[in-house]
């Protein structure tokens, strides 16, 4: 069970159950999520997660994402072509500005060949 839903947990002696989450310490909504996870319920975890430093959204189910290949398996020969003309652009933009940086535009690395 989560949210309402679930059991309301024993606030008593609790020296955040009558602050609003921003005004709690990080101690105080530790204990606040552990309190209230305790009985099944949620009700803290979005303000311990922004504290932590992640969206509150974290951990959610994700909807199911469709990527370019995925949309290439239905698409009709125009929309391939028209992608393909957007990635090469963008490819020889990169290369271009990689250029004008000093660099050669090639993919640098290991050389093939030689002695160890």
């Amino acid at each position: 069970m989560s949210g309402s839903a679930a059991p309301w947990p024993d606030l008593t002696g609790k020296s955040w159950a009558n602050k609003t989450s921003t005004q709690m310490t990080d101690d105080e909504v530790n204990d606040a999520r552990a309190t209230f996870e305790a009985v099944g319920r949620n009700d803290y975890e979005s303000e311990w997660l922004r504290r932590h430093g992640l969206p509150e959204d974290y951990g959610d189910p994700v909807g199911e994402q469709t990527t370019p290949v995925a949309d290439d398996a239905n698409a009709a020969l125009d929309e391939i072509l028209a992608r393909s003309a957007q990635d090469l652009a963008k490819a020889t933009t990169a290369r271009l500005q990689r250029e004008k940086q000093g660099g050669t535009g090639i993919r640098e690395g290991v050389l093939d060949g030689g002695d160890l």
